[in-house]
């Protein structure tokens, strides 16, 4: 009886360290202020002592099972930071999504660096996947400088972890409304660690690193971070976020076709658990409701597998199609030279 007695005991007390943890880590996310940012002076190649390889490669093959998903998901992720005064006032000042074909151009480099990423070997100094990293690195230190010097402010670590949301948060807390597959528990181990490790070499210290914990730690983090930090800027949008986000949508349309404004705005909000506004008119509401029909399908036990292949295909071919025959950003755009895409 006493060591049962001692086990609530213990099981108290790490709830309640679980807890103070999330807690803080909240605290640290509101404040949004200059901190140092960047991590500038850490050797990007050091991978921290808690590397753990085979979790980092589980992520990796959690993304290619759920590809299609995990792609919407990180799109909504990225619209929705876009609330964020900060955030947006950062990417406004590089001014490299002030028009739809910016907006195409910047995004499918960011899909394509993620891609490198989730498919690349982090460990190998000669790979894709690390080279983008040092890119990326050097991009957001540039803007961070710049930020500074034009008085905006910097790229700050709250920033940087609300932008980590973008990348996973949608996809850790909605898997049944994205149609992701969970196989068992590592599949979302190795999902959280492959952010946590992406975090770290883009320069997110440990303390704001949300994901930094266990499976439910991590949950709780990104579920209160959208509830306490995203649904203010959601529930009152600035005109400047409405026109950000209907220009990386037209963007993002010569990339997959079937975007619509209303309509993926609409599905971000749903993933968000927040109201959806009443559609302007048919169509948007059409591809809401086929969106929101084919990430259920996905789940199916019988076809979901044929589904998710499928749609797998499509959204791969539409990276591969937009990065070597860009017709749609030609149609969209007018010219050749404006739908070609260079690396960065």
């Amino acid at each position: 009886m006493e060591t049962i007695r001692n086990r609530l005991v213990d099981v108290r007390q790490e709830r309640s360290e679980e807890e103070k943890n999330i807690e803080n880590q909240i605290i640290l996310l509101k404040k949004d202020g200059d901190e140092p940012n960047l991590n500038d002076g850490k050797a990007l190649e050091d991978l921290p002592d808690w590397f753990d390889e085979e979790k980092f490669k589980r992520g990796q093959e959690f993304f290619k099972l759920n590809y299609f998903s995990l792609f919407v998901s990180k799109l909504s992720g990225l619209l929705v930071i876009l609330s964020i005064p900060r955030v947006l006032k950062i990417l406004t000042m590089t001014e490299k999504s002030a028009t739809p074909e910016l907006a195409f151009k910047r995004y499918l480099n960011t899909l394509r660096h993620m891609l490198m990423w989730y498919n690349g070997n982090v460990l190998d100094k000669e790979s894709w996947a690390y080279k983008s990293l040092k890119l990326v690195h050097a991009k957001h230190t540039a803007a961070n400088r710049r930020g500074m010097t034009k008085n905006i402010g910097s790229l700050s670590q709250s920033s940087l972890a609300i932008t980590q949301f973008g990348f996973m948060g949608f996809g850790l807390l909605m898997p049944e409304k994205l149609g992701v597959v969970v196989r068992d528990e590592k599949d979302m181990e190795g999902f959280i660690h492959f952010w946590r490790v992406i975090g770290y070499l883009l320069g997110v210290d440990e303390e704001h690193n949300i994901c930094n914990g266990t499976v439910e730690e991590t949950k709780e983090t990104c579920k209160r971070l959208l509830e306490e930090i995203l649904w203010p800027h959601l529930k009152a949008p600035s005109k400047e976020f409405i026109d950000m986000t209907r220009t990386v949508i037209n963007g993002m349309w010569a990339m997959v076709p079937f975007l619509d404004f209303e309509g993926f705005m609409a599905f971000t909000y749903d993933l968000s658990n927040l109201n959806v506004s009443p559609f302007t008119n048919i169509w948007s509401q059409t591809i809401y409701n086929f969106q929101k029909f084919v990430h259920q399908r996905l789940r199916d036990k019988i076809f979901g597998n044929l589904w998710r292949i499928f749609f797998n295909f499509q959204m791969w071919l539409s990276v591969v199609l937009s990065s070597r025959f860009p017709l749609f950003a030609y149609i969209s755009f007018g010219s050749m030279k404006s739908s070609h895409v260079e690396m960065y």
